[in-house]
């Protein structure tokens, strides 16, 4: 298990248990609006306005989800933490150095 040093490896953590309680969100607010199609199509009168609604609740549900994923996501960029940032910034570092003409010792 990793420890907690400093500022990035909390994140680091924080953003590995974020991910899975993501999935495992997205995963039954899918669940959750298959269901409800299915109920809304088998239901016949006013049954047919609640699962419509029930419908309609599970889309706004992933859409929460995923906006709040994705709003931490860009929080994390933004300032740098995180295991994606530090990756993106190594390899634009390791192609700039390639790109990089060598430097003569003799100039």
């Amino acid at each position: 298990m990793m420890q907690v040093t400093d500022v990035n490896s909390l994140f680091y953590k924080l953003n590995g248990i974020g991910n899975a309680v993501t999935i495992l969100l997205v995963s039954l607010a899918v669940i959750w609006i298959v269901v409800s199609v299915v109920r809304f199509i088998m239901a016949s009168g006013e049954n047919r306005a609640v699962h419509r609604a029930s419908v309609l609740w599970g889309i706004v549900g992933l859409a929460v989800i995923l906006s709040i994923w994705g709003i931490i996501n860009i929080f994390g960029r933004t300032f740098g933490l995180g295991n994606a940032q530090n990756q993106w910034r190594s390899s634009r570092d390791a192609n700039s150095l390639i790109m990089t003409p060598p430097v003569s010792p003799f100039q």
